[in-house]
């Protein structure tokens, strides 16, 4: 009987902050089921421990400049690389972001990854809800967990590792604003680029999503078997 490789799942979560992508991502590797990749929790991770990639990136924060797309996906490939046996799910949170990067995604799932299917999922709320919704954002302080709450939860602590909790200096409703309409730019050209590339889009709109519910209907959006493209 011949041999069967085992097809690999590799998903990308595209949305803007405070969409719900870290509930879910949190749900998920409580479950077991998924080996992530944060690209800015990874970026901090090679500054602090002073890699090739984290002098290139410090250099070059250091002097206000941004990290080029080429660089963010060399690193991405090397975890890749050092991943892609996993027998979960492989989650990449904030990788692809830009249109150069699908570009570079694409070209690398198909020569790093064997037998690999690949998607992205997008999520969906209006601005509006957004802009609420971050108001009341608190985030794990330790930069290894980045776990997310709510304050309405009434928490000081994180569940996951018993740091304090913080908010974030751009939770604030100006901050939000301005970063909204940089996302609405990279949200089109974004879209543009997966469409060339022929790579699936599915929409999660999360718009009147409970947190209680957002994980299993986010499976539900993930595995329906007729996800459109956008």
């Amino acid at each position: 009987m011949a041999h069967q490789e085992r097809i690999q799942e590799v998903v990308s979560f595209f949305g803007p902050p405070g969409s719900g992508k870290g509930t879910v991502v949190q749900e998920w590797h409580r479950r077991g089921m998924v080996q992530a990749l944060s690209t800015g929790s990874l970026c901090r991770q090679h500054i602090k421990e002073q890699t090739v990639h984290g002098k290139e990136f410090k250099q070059l924060l250091d002097k206000g400049l941004l990290i080029p797309d080429a660089l963010i996906s060399a690193m991405v490939r090397d975890w890749l690389l050092a991943n892609k046996t996993t027998a979960h799910t492989i989650l990449l949170d904030g990788y692809p972001r830009t249109q150069q990067q699908v570009f570079q995604w694409d070209e690398m799932m198909r020569e790093a990854m064997d037998c690999v299917v690949y998607s992205v999922v997008l999520f969906e709320i209006s601005d509006e809800a957004l802009i609420e919704r971050l108001s009341q954002r608190l985030v794990c302080s330790d930069i290894r967990c980045q776990s997310v709450y709510a304050a309405t939860e009434g928490l000081v602590r994180c569940l996951n590792c018993e740091s304090l909790l913080m908010r974030r200096h751009d939770d604030k409703p100006e901050v939000i604003a301005q970063r909204l309409v940089v996302y609405a730019g990279h949200k089109r050209a974004f879209l543009t680029a997966c469409k060339e590339r022929g790579i699936l889009v599915r929409v999660f709109n999360v718009e009147h999503v409970a947190l209680q519910d957002m994980f299993e209907q986010f499976l539900a959006v993930l595995y329906e078997k007729n996800g459109s493209a956008v």
